[in-house]
């Protein structure tokens, strides 16, 4: 685990938390995984209290969700609305809103907790798709709260051995992400060619 994080968990506390995590569920490349794993490892290490932490990574995820989701809700139909007019995306933005309709919730579940690097994509895509407020929610606070648990519980549970941690961790996740965006585009390119 770089070594600044540790550093910067330490010094800076819970805001350093909540800031990395807002900025990481918005889409900026900072390794949020690695900021809660080092939030675990100083409560197990330096006798931190663990609510801090929980709350201010909770709420940094939450915040950045929703304000994607909404965003997305509130202009991004637009954008929907345009693609259907393309050749060949009417029936495929069809097929999608059907899809959002009858699992979207699942989606968002997947995305917030178990490969949240396609959170931020997640919540547009379902945000733009009409996805209900409370759909939405109940998977993503449901997502987050997920989330945030697990990394800091394996911080905290793996203190002696957090960089290895780390590093299986972003390995792993990369790994899923890259399997995802595959078969993500192989199902786009047969729906295009329909």
């Amino acid at each position: 685990m770089d070594g600044a994080v540790v550093t910067w968990v330490a010094t800076y506390g819970t805001p350093f938390v909540f800031l990395g995590t807002l900025l990481s569920c918005l889409g900026a490349p900072i390794p949020a995984a690695v900021i809660m794993l080092a939030a675990g490892a100083a409560v197990a290490l330096d006798g931190a209290a663990l609510l801090p932490f929980l709350v201010a990574a909770y709420l940094g995820a939450v915040l950045a969700g929703t304000s994607l989701f909404a965003l997305a809700r509130r202009y991004g139909g637009s954008v929907v609305d345009r693609l259907e007019k393309l050749p060949g995306w009417g029936g495929l933005i069809q097929r999608a809103h059907a899809q959002v309709a009858n699992w979207g919730g699942y989606a968002v579940l997947i995305g917030a907790s178990f490969v949240a690097q396609l959170g931020p994509a997640v919540n547009v895509i379902s945000g733009a798709a009409g996805l209900g407020w409370t759909k939405f929610n109940l998977s993503h606070l449901t997502g987050r709260a997920i989330w945030v648990t697990a990394y800091l519980g394996l911080g905290f549970h793996f203190s002696d051995q957090i960089n290895e941690v780390a590093l299986l961790f972003t390995q792993v996740s990369w790994f899923a992400v890259g399997a995802i965006g595959i078969v993500l585009a192989v199902w786009i390119w047969r729906q295009i060619r329909k």
